[in-house]
């Protein structure tokens, strides 16, 4: 049996809704703060999605008392790097610095969040960027597809609720719009995450300037996140500019990653298609030789997970790697599992999530998102020794909780223009789904 090591992650309650963890290791003398928000791009209007993007993006054009150059120079001194990240259900913000400097840093970060200036000449340049870095991307299909996840896998979001496909309503945005705005994703619960060799050290501070946070935007406890369910039962496309390459998308719902099943799903989705000697990845790489890329993937939820393929065929045969994927998921269903091919899955697997926790920040950084997800962060250690005590028997017998086989998934393409819209939909009409839907891109 394997033995999976217990790490030096501890979690903290804060006054209110907040809490703190605390990651212990080496860390060389720096210490990483993650502040982590349970609130994200679903949570706004669909008249004027992509404000928290917007907003975030603004943060590093400058403060009321520091313009955009004196703020970036501020933070270099203290050899301090940032960065922020926005999510349908959650966004965060990153801080590392060397452990001397923290308390500096803090006071710099607090300005950063709470007091931008939201100047309206810099949200001018930063939406004329984001237009530019839009338009650049319609050459690219991995990139259209990134931008119709969001909007097509969800029902009740909007098509431009994602980072890269924003740009008619971000046409409305005005600099006013911004500061209500991040208020309200400051004002989400909150989980502060601690990386260093002795995290404990730092927690007074840390704590001291969630305090502080409170003080200027107190938590919104009746808030509830929004999240749409995953919608299910058509085919989506939009089409590239040129090239012959196609991006494939095809997703499904999955249990909550509180289900008590969701050990053996991991493990069953690992033994489909997450690694070279799995029965997708030797079907439509090996044999086929549809697509260098492929594989499968889980996004896991408290309430839905999702469940992808994903790959990138030529365009004039992505119905039939559609097709394939689905045949594939099939067969390795009705064939029955060995204990033996587990084996070897498990320790592909176990050793990819053990180097994924391999150093302090990375810990930290999981145990923050198990703390946000409402599961103890001693699951980064009790999840992997779970795993490897699972046999095949139970991996196998999860099928029937998710995937293509309960015929409630959806097939998302990029497909490059050559394709024509009567052919487009020849091909993907012989899928069996409900309905068909072109997404037209400017």
């Amino acid at each position: 049996m394997i033995q999976i090591p217990r790490f030096d992650v501890a979690l903290e309650p804060l006054p209110g809704l907040d809490r703190m963890v605390l990651s212990g290791g080496p860390s060389f003398g720096i210490v990483s703060i993650r502040i982590h928000f349970d609130h994200g791009t679903a949570s706004e209007p669909d008249e004027v999605s992509g404000l928290l993007d917007v907003a975030l993006t603004m943060l590093d054009r400058g403060t009321h008392s520091m313009p955009r150059l004196v703020l970036s120079r501020a933070f270099e001194r203290l050899g301090a790097s940032l960065g922020v990240r926005a999510f349908r259900t959650s966004w965060y913000v990153d801080l590392t610095v060397l452990e001397e400097y923290l308390d500096q840093a803090l006071d710099l970060l607090l300005a950063y969040l709470t007091d931008s200036a939201f100047d309206a000449d810099e949200l001018s340049d930063v939406l004329t960027e984001a237009e530019e870095e839009a338009e650049t991307a319609l050459e690219d299909p991995s990139g259209i597809l990134a931008r119709m996840n969001g909007p097509v896998l969800w029902s009740g979001t909007a098509w431009e609720h994602h980072p890269d496909g924003r740009v008619e309503t971000r046409r409305r945005i005005r600099a006013e719009m911004l500061a209500p705005r991040m208020l309200e994703a400051l004002g989400a619960k909150a989980v502060a995450g601690i990386a260093a060799e002795d995290p404990g050290r730092h927690a007074k501070a840390v704590a001291g300037w969630m305090a502080k946070l409170r003080a200027l935007v107190p938590v919104n406890k009746s808030e509830k996140v929004r999240r749409p369910p995953i919608r299910t039962g058509a085919v989506s496309a939009a089409r590239t500019r040129g090239g012959a390459q196609a991006a494939l998308m095809l997703s499904a719902p999955a249990p909550s990653s509180l289900d008590e099943s969701w050990d053996a799903v991991v493990l069953h989705n690992a033994a489909f298609g997450s690694g070279f000697m799995t029965p997708l990845v030797q079907r439509v790489r090996g044999k086929e030789g549809l697509s260098y890329g492929i594989g499968s993937t889980l996004v896991p939820d408290r309430e839905e997970s999702l469940f992808a393929v994903q790959c990138s065929p030529q365009g004039s045969k992505a119905a039939y790697t559609a097709s394939v994927c689905l045949d594939a998921w099939e067969r390795f269903v009705e064939t029955p599992m060995t204990d033996s091919y587990l084996d070897q899955v498990k320790s592909f697997y176990l050793g990819t999530l053990l180097m994924r926790a391999e150093t302090v920040r990375q810990r930290m950084g999981q145990a923050v998102q198990y703390a946000a997800s409402n599961r103890p962060v001693s699951e980064l250690w009790e999840h992997p020794q779970r795993l490897s005590e699972l046999d095949a028997a139970s991996v196998s017998a999860v099928a029937s909780r998710y995937g293509f086989g309960t015929g409630s998934y959806i097939v998302v393409c990029a497909l490059p223009k050559g394709i024509s819209d009567p052919g487009w939909k020849r091909h993907f009409d012989a899928l069996p789904r409900e309905g068909v839907h072109l997404r037209r891109l400017r």
